[in-house]
């Protein structure tokens, strides 16, 4: 079972007035906001927290009572970050050393001085206080192979996740020029939303969306198997667009809790193609496609740091199946696997985050091979959902780019890494590992997100809690967003077909 817990909260601050003079006239009131949502925005960016959400909800009113909804979720955004922040970097010394008692094999307290004196431990200042990310211990595994092997259960975890992909990694290449899809899995997903009541606006509609799969050359036959309560779910999910989703609407009555249970099936395959680079052929600059998904956007920004990095990676090549393939292997060789806090990576960029850290887990890397890609004249775009290896099963991302007379081909080079994490494989093996998930991809994938950043359907008003990609319900009531910390979301997968 997977289960989301809270991320992004709104639901612990408290609504504090700002006061206004009596004279205070409507433009006066927009700049008190502006400047409001400015010292909250320095503020949060110093590690004063605590008055940069005091900051942030006095702009909040402000900009409630000019009925400026974008800012107002802006605002509403800040407050989220803050709280995210605080509880991504929540550890104080006292609680690193009992933790890397319990999960590192002969630590000492000398330990930590020299893993802190190499960069390797994670730290902020936080409202004057210093306090440590909560996944700083996997994170250092990652960097130092030598604290992943005295890490408790490090070898066992990745051992066994290999061995359930590497029959599709090292099986026999199919030679056929044309994309192949084999090896299907048939899944159902029983998924489970609950909201406290308590938390939520009172005798609102709680408009709700729930992750759904899409179709796809890969991902077929979805059926919806069930939903309870039944009349909460207003039309069947859409199936063709770049963002699935349930959309159901429930009644807050403010006495009880509202639970909403929704089961549906689907069929995945692995996607194997065998691609000769010199049969692709040419784009098309005047194509729609082309157009869209070369253009920089949001988190894909194509800054002269991208631009000059993609010219120096892809160099003369013009082919563009080698392009892909050399910013495939630059980000293999540059970028580490990496846990990360979001709020650092929303406030910011996604691709140029991990390019400046030099480190990111599934979805940065989808997003610096997509922005790096697209600034190469690669069509590209970034996929989302779940990975359901059996026992492994956790939300992923990964991306695709675009081959005429091929179509649209996978990458994944978080788990390209993460496999090699395995002991035992030799040299040979790795680069194998590294090359199937550059064009091939394993079948254990649900499939939701075909597109990063994408909008809701319906439209969602209020901010969404993560905007990069879209794994866990978003919802609103009230003209108010409704937090993770409201809602607990499960969503258990179990095999129903084998081939």
């Amino acid at each position: 079972m997977v289960l989301i817990g809270s991320g992004l909260g709104l639901g612990a601050y408290l609504f504090l007035r700002p006061s206004l003079d009596p004279g205070s006239t409507l433009g006066s009131t927009f700049s008190i906001a502006d400047q409001r949502y400015k010292e909250a925005r320095d503020l949060e960016v110093n590690g004063e927290l605590t008055l940069a959400r005091l900051k942030y909800t006095q702009a909040r009113e402000l900009f409630e009572r000019q009925g400026n909804q974008d800012k107002l979720n802006q605002a509403n955004e800040g407050i989220a970050r803050t709280l995210q922040l605080a509880e991504d970097y929540s550890l104080d010394m006292p609680a690193v050393l009992q933790l890397m008692s319990q999960k590192i094999r002969h630590f000492q307290s000398n330990d930590l001085n020299n893993w802190e004196l190499q960069g390797l431990v994670e730290s902020k200042i936080i409202d004057g206080q210093r306090r440590y990310f909560t996944n700083l211990i996997e994170n250092m595994a990652y960097q130092d192979p030598q604290i992943a092997q005295r890490l408790i259960g490090w070898n066992e975890y990745h051992t066994a996740l290999a061995g359930q992909l590497t029959p599709f990694v090292f099986g026999n290449p199919n030679q056929s020029r044309i994309q192949v899809l084999q090896n299907p899995r048939t899944f159902q997903a029983n998924c489970r939303v609950k909201f406290d009541y308590t938390k939520l606006p009172p005798y609102q509609t709680v408009s709700c969306w729930i992750p759904y799969p899409i179709l796809a050359p890969s991902q077929t036959e979805v059926h919806l198997i069930s939903v309870n309560p039944p009349a909460s779910l207003l039309y069947p999910p859409q199936l063709d667009r770049e963002i699935g989703a349930a959309y159901v609407e429930m009644k807050n009555t403010n006495n009880q809790d509202l639970y909403l249970d929704l089961s549906y099936s689907f069929k995945t395959y692995e996607i194997s193609p065998q691609i000769n680079p010199d049969l692709v052929g040419t784009y098309n600059p005047e194509d729609e496609l082309y157009q869209r998904f070369t253009k920089s956007e949001p988190h894909l920004e194509q800054s002269t740091q991208m631009k000059e990095l993609a010219a120096q990676i892809v160099a003369e090549e013009e082919n563009p199946y080698r392009k892909a393939q050399r910013i495939y292997n630059w980000i293999q060789d540059n970028i580490k696997l990496s846990h990360v806090s979001y709020p650092l990576v929303s406030a910011s960029s996604a691709s140029h985050y991990v390019l400046d850290k030099k480190a990111g887990d599934s979805t940065l890397q989808a997003f610096l091979f997509t922005n790096l890609c697209r600034t190469a004249g690669v069509p590209a775009r970034v996929n989302s959902g779940y990975r359901l290896i059996p026992g492994y099963e956790a939300p992923w991302t990964w991306a695709e780019f675009y081959l005429p007379n091929y179509g649209w081909i996978p990458v994944d080079p978080a788990m390209a890494k993460t496999i090699c994490l395995a002991r035992g494989f030799s040299e040979a093996q790795k680069e194998r590992i590294k090359e199937y998930y550059f064009g091939h991809l394993d079948p254990y994938r649900l499939l939701i997100n075909q597109t990063a950043p994408g909008s809701l359907y319906p439209v969602k008003t209020t901010e969404r809690n993560m905007s990069l990609v879209f794994q866990q319900p978003e919802a609103e009531a009230g003209r108010q967003n409704i937090s993770p910390a409201t809602i607990d979301y499960s969503i258990n997968f179990k095999t129903i077909e084998l081939p």
